[in-house]
């Protein structure tokens, strides 16, 4: 009889667990949508420690490349003295921003801005999963030093990439040169047209596909 009883409080104790499993996948759940709903951008990691910034003054125009210039400025120097703003694009859908290291000069990672209210995150792609130093590979490795494939190999491969699936465009000479992986920009009619990375170690091209439009870019330290 014992043996009955033990086997049914084994059973609710089952069904006790998933209800609860249930109810925190849940609140999980409607927490993301919550950020999500006030503007946090999914947030990288970034040399260790979870990397977002919400900005402030939001009045409901669209920023200049000036303006997010500064953000970007600002947000970097309160986050690491060693790190610098190289570029800033505007597109359609973002701020491309690429961050540099100021005693190597090397690219460290890029940084995606809303247009409309300032809020900075990680660039999703290459930059969260290639890169070995700032990315989610040198949380698990730490990672760092140069490319086994160099940035002319690395560049193409990129014309590869694009003569495979966007004929006629020309990949931009001057890339990236970030730890694990390389970024560059291509043109279509000699206007820029998106941008697309590829890795340092083997090959492998990602293309930027979240920008849209390309507006103006703006070269700070590059």
């Amino acid at each position: 009889m014992s043996k009955y009883i033990i086997g049914f409080l084994v059973v609710i104790s089952a069904i006790g667990l998933a209800i609860l499993a249930a109810f925190g996948i849940s609140a999980l759940i409607n927490r993301s949508n919550t950020s999500l709903a006030n503007g946090y951008w999914g947030s990288g990691m970034m040399g260790g420690g979870m990397m977002g910034y919400i900005n402030q003054s939001i009045d409901g125009n669209r920023l200049t490349i000036d303006e997010a210039t500064l953000i970007a400025k600002d947000y970097v120097a309160s986050t690491n003295s060693n790190l610098s703003i190289a570029e800033v694009m505007s597109f359609q859908r973002n701020f491309y921003i690429a961050v540099k290291e100021k005693d190597s000069g090397r690219a460290a990672f890029e940084l995606l801005m809303d247009p409309i209210t300032g809020n900075l995150g990680s660039e999703p792609g290459p930059n969260m999963m290639w890169n070995r130093k700032y990315g989610h590979m040198g949380i698990l490795r730490n990672k760092s030093g140069e490319n086994p494939i160099t940035l002319e190999e690395a560049r193409q491969f990129a014309q590869k990439a694009l003569d495979s699936n966007i004929p006629g465009a020309i990949v931009e000479p001057n890339g990236f040169d970030f730890y694990g992986y390389y970024t560059f920009d291509y043109k279509v009619n000699d206007v820029i047209a998106g941008m697309l990375s590829v890795n340092g170690f083997n090959g492998q091209h990602w293309f930027h596909t979240w920008h849209g439009t390309f507006i103006e870019e703006k070269e700070v330290n590059k």
